[in-house]
């Protein structure tokens, strides 16, 4: 489970500043995923978002443990051209389990994963099953209720 903010970059700054024809090579560097997975995962993964207030005298209503007002928000963002979030292997095949008794979805994104490619020409990409060598199994597919996306400039 992630229930933070999560993120990468290889840039000097996340932000294009108006004129980048003073900028070289080291401005410009490419991070890797701000998240990537390269094994199994039987417990699935989930990107969760804070519970719901719904009674005020129940501080963990989720019953996880953690005190509600104490849990964040996944948000998982890449600077540049690496996926924000990225599932393969380069050597084997994987495979991801459902992600819990209230889903039986092997990828459940309740927050955000986004990708920003920041500078003109820069591909960006918010989401990668694959395409690293080894086949992905995510069981049952994947659950969006939050939101995967990608910016390029």
């Amino acid at each position: 489970m992630i229930q933070g903010v999560v993120s990468s970059t290889g840039y000097r700054s996340t932000t294009a500043p108006s004129a980048t024809t003073g900028l070289d090579a080291d401005d410009l560097l490419q991070g890797g995923p701000a998240v990537l997975i390269e094994g199994n995962v039987t417990g699935g993964i989930r990107l969760a978002v804070a519970p719901r207030d719904n009674n005020a005298a129940d501080k963990d209503e989720d019953k996880d443990g953690i005190e509600d007002a104490k849990e964040g928000n996944a948000a998982v963002t890449s600077f540049g051209a690496a996926p924000a979030m990225a599932i393969g292997a380069t050597n084997r095949d994987i495979v991801i389990g459902p992600a819990g008794a209230a889903t039986t979805h092997g990828l459940v994104v309740e927050g955000v994963i986004a990708g920003q490619g920041v500078y003109a020409g820069v591909n960006a990409t918010g989401l990668a099953i694959g395409g690293r060598g080894g086949a992905v199994t995510i069981t049952n597919g994947i659950a969006v209720v939050g939101s995967v996306g990608a910016v390029s400039n």
